[in-house]
């Protein structure tokens, strides 16, 4: 009987832990507003965002999301990259309604203006501003967030909202400026040049003070006390379900995505010591312009592999993210799959439950591992009968 007992909950605990973190993850997920607004009102917030950038000079369809943007958080003002349209535009939108000073990154002035006058029929008590600059120029941004925080203040929230995808295989994105370098310089260097500019632009405003004598400087992070103070107290960066999780047709986006990731975790090991929290999300597919076009360009069999999955409307997804936010969560999902998949990859990253995640391990690890499998299966099995399909239609050519 005993060891009936024993092997039952062996056998359950996983399971039950499971249900757990699914549980938990939903609860997590509702965003509390008042929480939001006592932690955003007269901030400023840098939000950048991709929609509204122009598609790079090449024969490949991008999917354009969004761009970070930063936002000072004046009341606190918070900068969004991104945020013209799509998820970038819904996060604004939430912050400019939580009392947020919000100013775009983008380069699309028009989509800028729009976005702009939207945003701020929201609220009128708060400030929109924008700003247009090319994110991949580090110079270029250098000075856009200089002139941002002369004009707005320091900047309290970082959230870097770029992201494009160009789905395809290896083999067909070999040329220079294909998507392998067009997807680093969209979603990796644009989220990491924002980053830079903060930086750069909080150590040169604590030179212009006077410093007490003898001030320090942190050996961790760099910066001087002074400088500190100048560094927005949150940095978010939107990556994609992909950080965690690739297969065939993701070779160029999951690899921009895999490096911002890497990128969250050694910022996020780097200023904890200063009390600067860094946030990476992690949204699986939502309905945006840049998720159809994504979608029309998709290799077959990646689609396939896909599956008809759902996706999640930009404001809902700007809500999970800002409720992870609140719920001080590093890696944040918006879905039960890419949670289950978060705790599967999570590494040395922070967990919300670490305990409950190592008994739920062996359910996850069996069942990412037989997804694994299927999905081998399934690309081995599409190429076996495009070949079939192939031969056939030569041999037809031939009679």
């Amino acid at each position: 009987m005993d060891f009936q007992f024993t092997t039952a909950f062996l056998l359950a605990a996983p399971l039950l832990a499971t249900l757990k973190i699914i549980l938990q993850f939903f609860l997590a997920m509702r965003l509390q507003k008042q929480r939001l607004v006592e932690m955003v009102k007269g901030k400023h917030v840098l939000q950048t965002m991709l929609e509204s950038i122009d598609r790079p000079t090449t024969s490949i369809r991008v999917s354009i999301h969004f761009y970070p943007c930063i936002l000072p958080i004046h009341e606190p003002q918070i900068s969004s990259k991104g945020g013209s349209k799509g998820l970038g535009k819904a996060i604004a939108a939430q912050l400019v309604s939580a009392g947020a000073n919000v100013t775009l990154f983008a380069r699309g002035v028009d989509s800028l203006i729009a976005a702009q006058k939207e945003l701020s029929a929201l609220n009128k008590t708060v400030t929109v501003h924008y700003v247009s600059a090319d994110l991949s120029n580090l110079d270029a941004v250098v000075a856009a967030v200089r002139a941002t925080t002369q004009k707005m203040g320091k900047v309290d929230w970082l959230i870097a909202n770029a992201g494009s995808a160009v789905p395809g295989f290896v083999a067909e994105q070999l040329e220079k400026g294909s998507a392998q370098d067009a997807m680093m310089t969209q979603n990796y260097f644009s989220a990491v040049n924002v980053v830079r500019a903060i930086f750069t632009v909080a150590k040169s405003t604590a030179e212009t003070k006077k410093l007490a004598v003898g001030e320090r400087t942190w050996a961790i992070s760099g910066l001087s006390m002074a400088a500190q103070e100048e560094v927005p107290s949150k940095i978010v960066l939107v990556g994609s379900i992909a950080s965690s999780l690739s297969f065939i047709g993701y070779s160029a986006y999951a690899a921009s995505k895999f490096a911002q990731r890497g990128y969250g975790d050694a910022l996020r090991s780097e200023l904890k010591p200063l009390g600067i929290d860094v946030h990476v999300y992690h949204p699986a597919n939502m309905d945006t312009p840049g998720f159809v076009v994504e979608a029309e360009t998709k290799p077959e069999i990646t689609a396939q592999i896909e599956g008809a999955a759902s996706t999640l409307s930009a404001e809902d997804a700007a809500k999970a993210l800002l409720a992870g936010i609140v719920n001080k969560r590093y890696l944040i999902s918006n879905d039960v799959v890419g949670e289950l998949t978060r705790i599967v990859a999570n590494g040395g990253a922070p967990r919300p439950n670490p305990f409950t995640e190592a008994i739920a391990a062996p359910v996850l690890s069996l069942a990412m591992s037989g997804w694994s499998l299927l999905a081998d299966m399934e690309v081995r099995d599409f190429f076996k009968k495009a070949t079939k399909q192939k031969i056939a239609t030569d041999e037809k050519k031939k009679t």
